[in-house]
């Protein structure tokens, strides 16, 4: 499929079916830190970058074929906000799935009555505020020029004014950058303003595009985490633990599904949203542990539960 992904693993959201709503790399900012890479259309104006009448197909395809998933997410590679139909497409979801619609977005465009209102018909949106002062702001997001903080953090106490799903905050720390005293205390008032359900710490944890962007330890984010009050969750990770979670994860969600029926590879891959080399690779792990079976029938592959 060439807009709908996955589901892949969320830390935050569990399995995640993804939809790009705008070409790689189109975006309002250009973030030190963003491990996609420089954006190459910086912009705010909003269209259908991407047609609405595919996305849809396909998202009804997924669902036709039993696929599974927690949440359905705007995400991707670009700002998805910048899509005119973005609105438009949350509903229209509803009519394919009752999955939880998810919205993760830079929050630069949430000044604009029309986003806001595009927005309402999520049930989680995940909006980014990575500094207050305008220095920093520009000097960790690069936004595009027409962009005011100050007009952005305003949107976004008016979206939590107008909004009834859930609103959490995300803030991606960078060394040196918007870590200072200064701007942590801007931070803060700001943050009471908006009021979000829940405030998200993270930093630097895979390979930016900038070597600027360093990352803050354990410790220091902690710190951030306990001034910041009882809302506030770290969600970076240091080490391989998240990966083997997310293997653990994986491998609850294909029993499960092994469980009401037996499954060929390519409905696996489909479903779960990974290659056909990883399932099988995968697949033959759960063999080798006598957690499933390979079972032929009419000339086809079927894996099901070991009984």
């Amino acid at each position: 499929m060439s807009y709908v992904f996955g589901p892949v693993p969320s830390r935050r959201l569990g399995f995640s079916l993804g939809i790009d709503l705008v070409p790689k790399k189109v975006c309002s900012l250009d973030c030190i830190y963003c491990q996609v890479g420089p954006t190459t259309k910086k912009t705010i104006t909003r269209k259908e970058y991407i047609p609405l009448n595919p996305v849809v197909e396909e998202l009804k395809k997924w669902a036709y074929e039993g696929g599974e998933a927690d949440v359905v997410t705007m995400s991707g590679n670009g700002e998805p906000t910048l899509n005119s139909k973005i609105g438009e497409l949350l509903i229209q979801i509803k009519d394919i799935t009752d999955l939880p619609t998810v919205v993760i977005t830079n929050g630069t465009l949430l000044y604009r009555d029309e986003v806001r209102k595009d927005l309402l018909n999520a049930d989680i949106v995940l909006p980014s505020l990575d500094a207050v002062t305008p220095n920093v702001f520009r000097a960790i997001n690069r936004p595009h020029r027409s962009l005011d903080i100050n007009k952005i953090i305003e949107g976004l106490i008016k979206f939590r004014d107008q909004f009834r799903g859930k609103y959490f905050l995300e803030i991606l720390f960078c060394k040196g950058i918007n870590d200072t005293e200064r701007e942590l205390e801007a931070l803060y008032h700001a943050i009471e303003k908006i009021d979000p359900d829940e405030i998200h710490l993270n930093t630097v944890v895979r390979p930016p595009q900038n070597k600027r962007a360093l990352p803050l330890t354990m410790e220091e984010l902690e710190r951030i985490a306990k001034r910041f009050g009882k809302k506030t969750k770290i969600i970076a990770h240091f080490d391989k633990e998240h990966l083997s979670t997310a293997l653990q994860d994986f491998e609850k969600r294909v029993l499960d599904y092994l469980d009401r029926r037996p499954a060929t590879p390519e409905d696996l891959c489909l479903v779960f949203g990974v290659t056909n080399d990883k399932l099988m690779n995968f697949m033959d792990k759960l063999k080798d542990e006598g957690k499933v079976v390979e079972r032929v029938y009419d000339k086809k592959l079927y894996f099901q539960i070991r009984e």
